[in-house]
């Protein structure tokens, strides 16, 4: 029995469990589907944990996981702010 080793290992068949993941976290990504894309991502990791190719898709799902937080806080506060001066007019 022949160990797994990493998909960019040269001469190693990828794990096809690790490439759909990644390949589904991709289009996750293309989506605007981030955190689904984020649990795709970690399913792939925890086939092969060391996989540069997933460790900066995550950083990416991650970096957008927080933008849009911060977008959606934002947008949130002007709408409340909107609100209160309708009110008060």
């Amino acid at each position: 029995m022949t160990e797994v080793e990493s998909p960019t290992t040269p001469g190693r068949v990828p794990d096809e469990r690790f490439l759909d993941y990644l390949s589904s976290a991709a289009d996750m990504v293309g989506g605007r589907r981030f955190r689904e894309a984020e649990v795709e991502v970690l399913r792939a990791l925890s086939i092969t944990p060391s996989d540069l190719r997933a460790l900066k898709l995550l950083t990416l799902v991650r970096f957008k996981l927080g933008a849009w937080t911060r977008r959606a806080r934002c947008a949130a506060s002007w709408r409340r702010r909107t609100r209160a001066i309708r009110a008060s007019g």
